[in-house]
């Protein structure tokens, strides 16, 4: 969302429709009521095999950090931090074995 956006739904108090918020940036898809459900238990999915729990959390706490306003170079320090932590990760050691071995990863957040 940019700034003439915000100021926009800010000032004005208005509702805006799902379309619109989508072309604002405030969502990422609109979808029919039925597909709402498996598109969100298909995104969950993905999301927990692909990336490990610690790794989630710290991805989640950096998220938050940047969008409370903290500077960039705050951020790059903390997502350089969270790299070095996660790489010694029990979860690292098993991400590469599984991609090596072209399988899923087994996280077992350690």
């Amino acid at each position: 969302m940019n700034y003439a956006d915000a100021e926009d739904m800010l000032y004005s108090g208005r509702i805006i429709d799902a379309a619109e918020a989508r072309e604002m940036r405030l969502i990422t898809k609109v979808l029919p009521q039925e597909e709402l459900v498996p598109a969100a238990f298909a995104i969950a999915d993905g999301i927990v095999r692909k990336a490990s729990p610690f790794g989630l959390r710290l991805t989640k706490q950096v998220l938050n950090e940047t969008v409370n306003g903290i500077p960039l170079e705050t951020a790059l320090k903390l997502e350089n931090r969270n790299q070095i932590l996660a790489s010694q990760t029990e979860d690292a050691r098993e991400a590469r074995q599984a991609w090596a071995e072209k399988r899923e990863p087994v996280w077992r957040d350690a």
